[in-house]
């Protein structure tokens, strides 16, 4: 396959640290067919995640605006931030991990779509832990509640009803949703 028929496939998560969710998407980047595909990762930071990736070749994009705790300013800078990189690299698909970088970037891909009309791409979502449902102030309940309608219209739903039922049903472990 040529560059120009590779699969360009962007990973966004929150924070570039070495844990769970920061080594699965990792793993799955290195582990695509470089043949076949172009992946590329967005997050928050320069951590050991970060590290790892570029070391292995994957261009890596640092999201100034992300971090982990609500900040309204750094939250708008982080949506603004990865709407640019949309434009800049025009994803085929579009893999977010964690509730936070979902709820950001299921807006941005949400503007993206209708400013392009590119109605194809293809949005993932990943949950590796319901973040919102730990103590937090009143006022970041209500922000972090107002991001879900972003993800379903996206289409990210799916992935997040298929984790709620495993957390219900007490099984240990993630499940993927994906739909275009």
């Amino acid at each position: 396959m040529t560059g120009e028929s590779k699969k360009k496939i962007l990973y966004i998560i929150t924070k570039s640290v070495w844990a769970g969710a920061g080594k699965y998407t990792r793993d799955l980047a290195v582990s695509l067919p470089r043949n076949e595909f172009e992946p590329m990762v967005a997050a928050g930071g320069k951590g050991a995640m970060a590290e790892k990736l570029i070391s292995a070749g994957i261009p890596y994009f640092e999201i100034k605006g992300f971090q982990r705790d609500v900040s309204f300013q750094k939250d708008i800078r982080a949506f603004f931030e990865i709407l640019a990189l949309l434009f800049k690299i025009k994803p085929d698909t579009v893999h977010v991990s964690s509730a936070k970088a979902g709820g950001i970037a299921g807006a941005a891909i949400l503007a993206y779509k209708l400013f392009t009309s590119h109605f194809s791409l293809i949005a993932c979502f990943t949950a590796h832990g319901w973040t919102f449902n730990e103590p937090r102030p009143r006022w970041q309940i209500i922000f972090q509640q107002n991001h879900m309608p972003f993800l379903q219209q996206n289409h990210l739903r799916f992935g997040i009803r298929l984790q709620y039922r495993a957390e219900k049903q007490n099984r240990p472990g993630a499940e993927n949703g994906c739909h275009s």
